[in-house]
Formats: structure tokens, C-alpha cells, sequence
């Protein structure tokens, strides 16, 4: 039959343990990322959040800002003629 050393266990519960200390860091990663989404998308729904008044704010002011870039390309255009 087979016949093992205690190297060949020794070597064998590294292994082991090296998969089992990987997996629990995944899940540990997983879990913490899926807390922080799902915090994030809760301040977004609450229009009191400082996160949600920042986003939107944010947006408008993009808004803004290409509003402006439009105003001066129609203008540069205008002169052109």
C-alpha cells in the first residue's frame, strides 16, 4: 500500500492549510464588499444623505458644465460663418 513520512503529512496540512486561510480571505472580501454596496445604495436612496445631496450636485453641476461647453461651440460655430 501506500506509506506516508511525516514530511509527506507535514507538507500535506500546509497545503491545506494555505486553501483553507485563501478561502476564508475570499469570503471575508465578499462580505465586506456586498456591506459596502449595499450601504452605498442606501445612502442614495435617502434624500437626506450627505452622499445622495453630493451626487446630485455633482450631476448638476456637470450639467452645467456641458451646457457651457455647448453655448461656446455654437458660438465658435456662429463666428466661423
Amino acid at each position: 500500500m501506500f506509506r506516508f513520512t511525516i514530511r509527506d503529512v507535514l507538507w500535506l496540512m500546509v497545503v491545506v492549510g494555505m486553501a483553507v486561510a485563501w478561502r476564508i480571505e475570499v469570503s471575508r472580501i465578499k462580505r465586506a464588499h456586498a456591506v459596502e454596496t449595499d450601504w452605498y445604495h442606501r445612502q442614495l436612496v435617502d434624500k437626506d444623505s450627505q452622499v445622495y445631496q453630493t451626487v446630485n450636485a455633482l450631476i448638476r453641476e456637470r450639467d452645467q458644465l456641458v451646457k457651457q461647453r455647448n453655448e461656446l461651440e455654437k458660438a465658435g460655430a456662429d463666428n466661423a460663418k
